[in-house]
């Protein structure tokens, strides 16, 4: 359940994607890590609890579906910035986003360590 609070954090405004895409060696650790976890509600709980957006949709351009988060929180470095990962079903988008969040990322968006070689996977 989300926290409430007496105070409102500050809102950031947005400022473009964090790049983070995957390497070869990036999608065999996805598929193994994705074999021993499945995200669920209780995920999105704890990004939304913790400054998060959580969002998805279906993205008919590339016939998938999208998952993404927004930082939310002014006082976090990487405030105004989105996370985004794409599936050709809505369980690995958003598996995807949870392994570049907690893996890839550890939890920290440092901006500078964008991972700009899109294209060369098979993931997005």
């Amino acid at each position: 359940m989300a926290k409430a609070s007496s105070k409102k954090p500050l809102k950031a405004e947005w400022k473009g994607f964090h790049n983070v895409n995957l390497s070869s060696a990036d999608e065999l650790l996805f598929e193994a890590w994705q074999s021993e976890n499945t995200v669920g509600l209780n995920w999105a709980e704890h990004w939304t609890d913790n400054g998060y957006k959580f969002s998805i949709d279906f993205d008919p351009y590339h016939e998938g579906y999208r998952a993404s988060l927004y930082c939310t929180q002014a006082k976090m470095e990487w405030a105004g910035y989105t996370l985004s990962a794409w599936g050709e079903d809505l369980q690995t988008a958003i598996n995807l986003l949870a392994f570049k969040h907690h893996v890839m990322c550890e939890e920290r968006w440092e901006i500078a360590k964008d991972k700009p070689n899109k294209g060369t996977s098979k993931y997005g």
